[in-house]
C-alpha cells in the first residue's frame, strides 16, 4: 500500500510541477559590476593605468524551452557604456626603468576613452540549461529555477567566452488554458576568461605602440526583471 501511495504522489507531483512548452519575452537588466573593472588602459609606449569601464541599465530579450522541469534558455543582453574612470587602486603599470606618466596624460587618455565609448554597447549572450520548478498551480503559478551555461560577450570590437550562472523565480498568471503571462526575476553572474596579470600587461605594453589592452575577461554580476509569455501544458 505504501508503494502505491508513493507512486500516486510521484505522478501527482509530475503533473503539478512539470510543464512542456515555450516562453518568450524581454525586459531590463541592472549591472552590479562591469566586465571592465580593473582593465588596463594604455597611456603611451611604456605605461598604462588600471581603469573601470562602467555600464548603465540595459535591456534584453530571450526564450525558454520547457521539457518537464528542464529549462533550456537563450538571452541577448545589451548594456550601454556609461563611463570610464580610474579604478580604486589607481595602479599605474609601466615598463621597468621608465618614468611615471604625468597626471595630465592620464586625464587626457581617460577623456579620450570616454569619447570612444560614447553611444557604444556591451552585448552579452547566454545559452543555459537549468531547472524550473513550479511550486503550486492555481490561477497564479509561482516557480523557482536555476541553471548554468555559456556566456558570449562583445565589447569595443572584442569578443570573449565564458560561463554563466543564474538563479531566480517568477509568477505565471493564467490567461487561458495552456497560456500564461508572467513576471520573472533573476540574479546572474557571467564569468569570462582570466584577466591579464599586471606583469603580463607591462610586458605587452613593451611590445610596441600599436598594442592596447582591452581585457574584458573578468566577471559581471547583474539582476534582470522581465515579462514572459508562456504556452505550456
Amino acid at each position: 500500500m505504501r508503494k502505491i501511495f508513493l507512486f500516486l504522489f510521484l505522478v501527482w507531483s509530475f503533473n503539478v510541477y512539470a510543464k512542456f512548452g515555450v516562453s518568450i519575452g524581454g525586459g531590463g537588466g541592472y549591472p552590479l559590476s562591469s566586465f571592465g573593472d580593473n582593465t588596463l588602459l594604455k597611456l603611451n609606449d611604456t605605461s598604462g593605468i588600471m581603469v573601470d569601464y562602467k555600464n548603465s541599465v540595459g535591456y534584453f530579450g530571450g526564450a525558454d524551452v520547457l521539457i518537464s522541469i528542464l529549462e533550456l534558455g537563450y538571452r541577448y543582453h545589451s548594456f550601454a557604456f556609461s563611463e570610464v574612470k580610474k579604478s580604486p587602486s589607481g595602479k599605474i603599470i609601466k615598463v621597468p626603468n621608465t618614468e611615471d606618466p604625468p597626471p595630465s596624460l592620464i586625464e587626457q587618455r581617460i577623456s579620450e576613452e570616454n569619447k570612444k565609448i560614447d553611444k557604444k554597447d556591451l552585448t552579452l549572450q547566454t545559452i543555459d540549461a537549468g531547472i524550473r520548478f513550479y511550486i503550486v498551480e492555481l490561477l497564479i503559478h509561482p516557480y523557482v529555477g536555476a541553471g548554468t551555461g555559456l556566456a558570449i560577450i562583445s565589447a569595443l570590437d572584442e569578443k570573449s567566452y565564458g560561463a554563466h550562472v543564474y538563479a531566480g523565480g517568477g509568477l505565471d498568471f493564467k490567461l487561458a488554458p495552456f497560456m500564461f503571462l508572467g513576471l520573472q526575476l533573476r540574479y546572474n553572474i557571467a564569468i569570462m576568461q582570466k584577466k591579464t596579470s599586471l606583469e603580463e600587461s607591462a610586458a605587452k605594453i613593451a611590445e610596441g605602440a600599436n598594442f592596447e589592452v582591452k581585457d574584458f575577461a573578468s566577471y559581471m554580476n547583474y539582476v534582470t526583471g522581465n515579462i514572459m509569455f508562456t504556452i505550456a501544458f
